[in-house]
């Protein structure tokens, strides 16, 4: 019998309900499947045509560990997808993927069988997490994108253009997206030559994505060896003191240069209070 690389919580760490629901299935999958290990589930969906993201092996053990609400729609059917085609006797994929696309929608608290327009969806998509906005239409369209791949997306965006909506279509797209999306989209519409556009969902994602995932965004970006300076800047401008100095902490000991230009940038636009509370910190920082 192959080891398994994770264990299904039991009642009392998850309680019966739609996640709990979610997780088993998910786990009956991934037992199918033969236990895969969680990095070739995830080098599996980077190399499967039909998986809507990529993702990593972390976020793959949070969906079978019962931590699939904050998770997007697009991850769980990229793991479904991989599952099912290693399941032995084989799944039919499509037919899992949307059995659990379903599964995931009771969860975010959505109808399990109204039918999205072809579009986007990401992380949790209460109303809370989507922006407020007199443009219906532009929150309509986040929610019914979130199944799409980073390819669809910026085709969407290139078909709108730079109209109103696109702030608002951008704000709850990142409130819906991990790190690795916004990557896969930011590289995608730097190839539709949507360069402003780019940068905009590079500024909101400075100002909207959980700390954790923005942190993995900035390494994210060292990997992809891309200029860093810009998402800098808009962290800078918009995060608290707190969340900068964390920033610099983790960049000071591999990435010194950037970790100056962060505590740089932050001085340069940011009010007294804020610069004094940032050094208030890193003194503490220097004394320890």
């Amino acid at each position: 019998m192959p080891r398994r690389m994770v264990t299904l919580p039991g009642e009392e760490e998850l309680p019966a309900g739609p996640l709990r629901e979610l997780t088993v299935g998910m786990y009956e999958l991934y037992v199918a499947a033969g236990c895969p290990s969680l990095r070739d589930i995830s080098k599996a969906i980077t190399g499967h045509d039909a998986a809507p993201t990529t993702v990593s092996h972390e976020r793959i053990r949070q969906v079978l560990t019962g931590r699939g609400d904050s998770a997007s729609c697009s991850v769980v059917v990229a793991i479904v997808l991989v599952l099912a085609s290693m399941a032995r006797p084989a799944r039919d994929a499509d037919a899992e993927a949307d059995r659990f696309s379903r599964l995931w929608r009771v969860v975010a608290g959505l109808d399990p069988w109204k039918p999205f327009r072809p579009g986007l969806d990401v992380r949790n998509s209460s109303s809370a997490s989507l922006p407020h906005s007199d443009d219906d239409q532009a929150v309509l369209d986040v929610r019914q994108f979130a199944s799409r791949s980073p390819r669809d997306i910026a085709r969407h965006l290139c078909q709108v253009g730079a109209d109103e909506g696109v702030e608002a279509f951008l704000t709850g797209l990142v409130r819906l997206s991990d790190a690795m999306m916004i990557i896969r989209l930011v590289e995608q519409l730097r190839m539709a030559g949507l360069h402003e556009t780019a940068q905009r969902l590079i500024e909101v994602s400075a100002q909207n994505l959980p700390f954790h995932d923005l942190s993995e965004l900035v390494w994210r970006f060292f990997k992809e060896e891309w200029r860093v300076h810009s998402l800098l800047m808009a962290i800078a401008r918009s995060r608290t003191p707190r969340e900068v100095y964390e920033l610099w902490w983790q960049l000071a000991e591999r990435r010194q240069p950037e970790a100056e230009a962060l505590k740089d940038l932050f001085k340069q636009l940011r009010s007294d209070d804020g610069n004094a509370e940032l050094e208030r910190l890193l003194t503490e920082t220097d004394a320890d």
